[in-house]
């Protein structure tokens, strides 16, 4: 199986984005004292979600409409050649997947 550089690069940012907004609002609460907690983490943590959606809609603008094309040609590049017969087979793969 063979991924193309441009979407592995965008899938890795877009993780690195969420973990960053988990940890930021996971930091700001354990900093942040009890009473005033409620008042300051709420708005911490809609921004970050704010941005986070922000990024999901943008990431499907860039996926779906402005690279479409330098996805698909990157994506047609590398399976032009591939022949390859599968390990398992479908039985197989369903078994597995339903004992696991």
């Amino acid at each position: 199986q063979k991924f193309g550089v441009l979407g592995a690069l965008v899938n890795i940012s877009m993780l690195l984005l969420s973990c960053l907004s988990f940890v930021i609002v996971t930091i700001f609460r354990s900093v942040t004292e009890r009473h005033s907690m409620e008042e300051s983490l709420l708005p911490v943590s809609r921004t970050c979600a704010l941005v986070m959606i922000s990024a999901y809609a943008a990431y499907i603008v860039f996926q779906l409409g402005t690279h479409r094309t330098v996805l698909a040609e990157e994506v047609h590049e590398e399976t032009e050649g591939d022949d390859e017969e599968p390990s398992l087979s479908l039985r197989t793969s369903m078994v597995l997947l339903f004992f696991t």
